[in-house]
């Protein structure tokens, strides 16, 4: 399994754990252009939304670090997940 496959199969629940904010139906690994809209969803459904009000987000929206961002999250998810089963065993 390739590493988009990987982040596919982590956004569909497949993990140890099922991913954080589990509620966010919105999928950024197939559509990059969701991944703004995935961030803002995140961020609501932990009821995080004034992390918006800070000065850099514009900048970070504006530059297209938020594909980055997600790919980031996806990645640790999936660290997190080796070390997991690391650990266990």
């Amino acid at each position: 399994m390739n590493l988009y496959e990987r982040f596919v199969s982590l956004h569909n629940g497949n993990g140890n754990d099922i991913i954080y904010y589990s509620n966010n139906r919105i999928n950024p690994i197939e559509n990059t252009g969701k991944s703004w809209e995935f961030i803002l969803n995140y961020f609501k459904l932990g009821r995080k939304e004034k992390a918006f009000y800070l000065k850099f987000i514009d900048e970070h929206k504006e530059k297209g670090k938020h594909v980055h961002s997600v790919s980031m999250y996806y990645l640790g998810c999936l660290i997190k997940d080796l070390i997991n089963d690391e650990l266990a065993s």
